[in-house]
């Protein structure tokens, strides 16, 4: 998957060539384009980082030390994987 034509013709494999611009549209292109839209929407998420699936939400008193300062002025809900503790709320990077 890449967003440069130039890059995915020297790509090895069939490259996809994302035609959306901005984060959120190219996420919702990569869910239709490769049929992923019904796991993503049946909350089935697994963490990025150890791959657990149990997850638990905690609001801001509960993560007040465990996030940057600014997130957590924006930022009301916020979750942390049952596995491996990671905090996680939403964003461009969520």
């Amino acid at each position: 998957v890449c967003t440069s034509r130039r890059a995915a013709s020297t790509l090895p494999g069939s490259p996809y060539l994302l035609l959306a611009q901005d984060a959120e549209a190219q996420f919702a292109e990569l869910l239709d384009v490769f049929g992923l839209r019904q796991a993503v929407d049946s909350g089935e998420s697994r963490c990025g980082i150890c791959n657990g699936k149990a997850w638990q939400e905690l609001g801001r008193s509960e993560v007040r030390t465990m996030v940057p300062p600014g997130v957590l002025k924006d930022v009301d809900q916020f979750f942390q994987c049952g596995r491996c503790e990671q905090i996680f709320w939403p964003g461009e990077k969520y």
